[in-house]
């Protein structure tokens, strides 16, 4: 009896790790201001603010974003009000305490890999 209630837990995904799970942590939250430009260095200063799920950027922008950290490369959807695409569907990764995301700039589908190419910007941010 033991066996068959293990097998039907296993076949149906269910475990007691399964409700022990910490919710994912939400790495964005802070101010971050544009240190590179698809690939240029920056000396001015835009700053992206993001909260749990809200998104200023400089004072020209607000929105919402959401993030998927089991896709690969890992997905970041904006939601900025009167930018366009809207939603941006960009990839982000995190290294050396910065981040960088590529944005949708008039391609049409989300980008796959981090190389500077044409219809996407690829930002570098440090914290402020």
């Amino acid at each position: 009896m033991r066996w068959a209630i293990l097998l039907v837990l296993a076949a149906c995904g269910g475990s007691d790790a399964d409700a022990d799970a910490e919710p994912e942590v939400n790495p964005f939250p802070g101010n971050w201001k544009v240190i590179e430009f698809d690939g240029m260095p920056q000396s001015g200063v835009v700053v992206w603010t993001f909260g749990e799920t809200t998104i200023a950027i400089g004072t020209d922008f607000t929105g919402t974003y959401t993030f998927d950290t089991s896709a690969d490369p890992t997905r970041l959807e904006l939601a900025i009000a009167n930018a366009t695409p809207n939603p941006n569907q960009a990839i982000y990764f995190f290294h050396d305490g910065k981040i960088t995301i590529k944005v949708q700039d008039g391609a049409p589908d989300r980008a796959t890999v981090f190389a500077i190419e044409d219809g996407y910007d690829v930002l570098v941010f440090d914290p402020l």
